[in-house]
């Protein structure tokens, strides 16, 4: 039976505890939605990372602890291993543009939609989720771009301003040494942390994008542009929820990865030593701590998601004239 949602203004403790009594309730449910793709996911990334990477991998590990003397007049290309470092880069920007692009969105587009309708007390289940029409996936994937792009030529312009005025610094100080070092230092840092600022910044004014998407059926432009406005009065709570979600997923995912990485290179005594046991159980463990943590953050940024609404454009009063 379909219900009007109980909408009113509420803080941040009161969406992370609407958030979290609807990942009990639902969690065989939410899991079973976020693990659908991911341990696909994790499985080809495992396969991949040992048969396509893991020989380069050695091979770059191999010259790094006795790296070979160049022969005089040899060029340092033909000394490096150049086709190893381009297979595992590679291998790697395919797997995480993969992930980002495909599995990530897909996933959560669904969550943010068995979220909606849970809070709605409408029937959730795994497949149902993902009963979105191809033109919201198609939706997300391309805002998901824009994103991404933004980044990189951020970092790019970013960072070729603070090597470029490090050495113009450096270039006209007199007594040069060590002074330039230290002010080109600081300089290209200054900058480095004003990209880090801006780039967490956008992040947080485009984190609803999901949601309008999904639950408004927008077009990647409107979904930018809805969670750019969405997210503005409320930054700062966004922000924390943003800083919250980030903290639980590393907790959780990340952490649990390394130290389980640490681990099996300190017992096989070197990084060459069962790297394929290395990454395949360094994938699974950040996998499911994945698979655990998403759905809690989109029922975070869902239950965020409306409120913002209530505050800004009375959606719950919206709702309930819908229903007379």
């Amino acid at each position: 039976m379909q219900t009007t949602p109980q909408l009113r203004p509420m803080s941040i403790g009161d969406v992370l505890d609407a958030a979290f009594r609807l990942y009990r309730q639902h969690f065989l449910v939410f899991l079973g939605i976020s693990a659908l793709l991911q341990v696909p996911m994790a499985v080809l990334q495992s396969v991949a990372q040992y048969v396509l990477a893991g020989q380069a991998f050695r091979d770059i590990m191999a010259f790094a602890e006795r790296p070979p003397i160049p022969r005089p007049g040899q060029s340092p290309l033909e000394v490096l291993p150049v086709q190893q470092y381009l297979v595992l880069a590679g291998v790697t920007a395919g797997i995480s543009l993969l992930y980002y692009l495909v599995v990530y969105n897909l996933t959560t587009a669904a969550l943010a939609n068995a979220v909606a309708q849970a809070r709605q007390g409408r029937p959730v289940s795994i497949l149902g989720a993902y009963a979105l029409s191809p033109r919201t996936y198609l939706a997300l994937i391309a805002a998901s771009t824009v994103p991404v792009v933004g980044s990189v030529l951020i970092f790019g312009v970013t960072m070729g301003c603070a090597i470029g005025a490090a050495g113009v610094v450096g270039s006209r100080l007199e007594g040069g040494g060590i002074a330039a070092v230290i002010v080109g230092t600081l300089l290209a840092l200054g900058l480095v942390m004003l990209l880090l600022l801006l780039l967490v910044f956008i992040f947080v004014r485009l984190a609803l994008t999901t949601q309008v998407i999904v639950l408004e059926r927008a077009g990647p432009l409107r979904g930018i542009g809805r969670s750019w406005r969405l997210t503005g009065p409320g930054f700062w709570r966004v922000l924390l929820a943003v800083v919250l979600m980030g903290i639980i997923s590393y907790a959780v995912s990340s952490l649990p990865a390394t130290v389980v990485s640490t681990a099996v290179t300190i017992a096989s005594g070197s990084p060459l030593n069962n790297f394929g046991l290395n990454q395949g159980l360094t994938s699974l463990v950040a996998y499911a701590g994945l698979i655990l943590a998403l759905p809690l953050q989109l029922a975070v940024y869902t239950v965020l998601y409306d409120d913002l609404r209530v505050r800004s454009e009375g959606y719950d009063l919206e709702l309930r004239a819908n229903q007379i």
